[in-house]
């Protein structure tokens, strides 16, 4: 995956956050913090329905980067994740808002709150009272034969960082439908939908802090050479996550440690704005 990916996650410490709030039977291969993560990074590179990203995790070196064996993403997993992490939703995205606020040194001093809409398929005739409930309503993409269900996010001034959000700035909604789309797939409760809100949340999350980083670093100017259609062009999440994604990680073996193949001009420039060292991958 994409070396600016695991660095930013690996800055925010989500996992380590959701398993203090989470823990788990000694005996489980993969806890709820790496599952979440793996899901997030899922959501970051190539967006697959939960009971594909095993299959995702192979693809993606999830092994050798997080450190989650493939197959103890079965089937299962994903889902018994979003039902471990949320009765702890408020605490984990307060905790890793936090974790941003400090470490990326986001001003939040002006906060922008946007509304949006998750439409849905499925009856959902039992719902849990403690989560949104799916409802009808007047959905942005128009189809009011959908239940849906809503969601506020405050983006900072300083980026656009969202610093919050809870299930119930456009912009920043609208990376959910483009660049972090959601692929379909199936859940069968409210509890689950209000759990995965927050793990695309945390997905956009990490998403617009890699595009400020890029584009802080790159000040005084604003475009970068040779990024979109080999014209100049200002960094963005989705740009940048698309040129470092031909990256391909080479193993570590008995001899030799893991290594990144060799970035091209753009690549290594983008590297370097994220603080990457292609040398020592994440």
């Amino acid at each position: 995956m994409p070396p600016a990916c695991p660095r930013a996650r690996r800055r925010l410490g989500i996992a380590a956050i959701i398993d203090d709030e989470v823990p788990i039977r000694d005996v489980a291969a993969v806890t709820a913090g790496q599952a979440a993560e793996a899901m997030i990074c899922n959501r970051l590179t190539s967006p697959a329905p939960l009971v594909h990203v095993g299959g995702w995790a192979r693809t993606w070196a999830a092994e050798e980067i997080p450190g989650i064996v493939p197959a103890s993403l079965n089937d299962d997993k994903p889902g018994r994740t979003l039902d471990a992490i949320a009765p702890h939703l408020d605490q984990i995205t307060s905790a890793v808002a936090v974790a941003a606020i400090t470490t990326f040194d986001i001003g939040i001093s002006q906060l922008h709150q946007d509304m949006t809409s998750f439409s849905l398929h499925g009856a959902y005739d039992e719902t849990d009272e403690d989560y949104p409930g799916p409802r009808y309503g007047h959905p942005k993409d128009r189809r009011p034969d959908l239940l849906q269900v809503q969601a506020g996010i405050a983006a900072s001034g300083d980026g656009g960082i969202p610093a919050c959000h809870r299930a119930c700035v456009e912009r920043r909604y609208g990376n959910l439908k483009g660049p972090l789309a959601v692929a379909p797939m199936f859940l069968h409760s409210n509890r689950r939908i209000a759990a995965l809100i927050t793990v695309i949340s945390l997905a956009l999350l990490v998403f617009c802090l890699i595009e400020r980083e890029a584009r802080r670093n790159l000040a005084p100017q604003t475009k970068l050479d040779g990024l979109y259609n080999r014209q100049p062009a200002r960094p963005t999440g989705g740009l940048i996550l698309t040129t470092l994604a031909s990256l391909c990680l080479i193993p570590a073996t008995a001899t030799t440690p893991a290594q990144v193949t060799r970035p091209n001009t753009v690549q290594a420039r983008l590297l370097e704005l994220l603080g990457v060292d292609p040398t020592h991958p994440p």
